[in-house]
């Protein structure tokens, strides 16, 4: 793999202020793909920090391979006390929404569907906030 695909893929995770991660999903990911993923994930989050992940599934038309389930699995698996919410940005794709929300849900803490990015990061910029000052104060 060359620099800019390294570099492009690199870029489909953002971190944003306020412990706000952005995945955009690419529409055929490999088991490459994720282990930069990972290794940016890695490298970002702090373990005794709550994080809000905003999954951008919006060119995503279906559910990923067994190989790539497992090994999200597996990265997810690392941070699920961690993360506190997911907002799934996709289509109206109800076979992918059920499987997002089913999947979601083993990680997450709490789970939302959005129709656009927009409607994720304005919810996370206003709920996400209170869903950590509690604990927080713990």
């Amino acid at each position: 793999m060359n620099d800019e695909t390294r570099k492009s893929i690199e870029n489909k995770i953002e971190f944003l202020e306020g412990r706000i991660i952005i995945w955009t999903e690419l529409a055929k990911p490999t088991k490459a793909a994720l282990e930069i993923f990972e290794k940016k994930l890695e490298d970002h989050i702090d373990l005794k920090e709550n994080y809000l992940m905003i999954f951008n599934l919006l060119d995503v038309k279906k559910g990923p391979a067994s190989e790539i389930r497992y090994k999200l699995k597996d990265i997810f698996d690392k941070y699920r006390g961690n993360l506190t919410h997911g907002c799934v940005v996709l289509n109206t794709n109800k076979l992918l929404e059920l499987t997002a929300k089913l999947v979601m849900r083993k990680y997450f803490k709490s789970v939302s569907i959005h129709r656009s990015m927009e409607s994720a990061l304005e919810y996370a910029s206003v709920n996400f906030k209170k869903q950590i000052e509690p604990l927080c104060q713990q």
